[in-house]
């Protein structure tokens, strides 16, 4: 980790809006619940230069909920679902998912009651 780390930090510091770097950078901090700050700096950063990438919402889900940040880090991990609703790694990071998936359910049933 140590040796990609510093590799992705010398490609943001030549060239500072790498969305590669930045995604890859907090999502190595993330990993291993590492910088959950810096991590939020560098993927907002990216969210600025590609706001559709669902993956790095979910991954800004993950950093906002190390910080205990829970409502940012729900809008976050419900913007990637909504982005990519079979995004596996939001619903598993998404703490309210199984709450909010049971009441789409509920209201489906209760849509299709006859």
């Amino acid at each position: 980790f140590a040796e990609a780390e510093k590799m992705h930090q010398e490609a943001l510091a030549t060239e500072p809006d790498s969305y590669s770097a930045l995604t890859t950078l907090a999502g190595t901090w993330l990993s291993r619940d590492k910088c959950p700050e810096r991590a939020e700096e560098l993927l907002r950063r990216a969210l600025k230069l590609n706001s559709d990438d669902e993956a790095v919402w979910a991954l800004l889900g993950r950093a906002l909920m190390l910080q205990g940040k829970e409502v940012e880090a729900n809008e976050a991990f419900a913007r990637a679902i909504r982005l990519d609703p079979g995004l596996t790694i939001a619903k598993m990071l998404f703490p309210l998912y199984p709450q909010l998936a049971g009441e789409v359910w509920a209201k489906a049933g209760e849509l299709f009651r006859v």
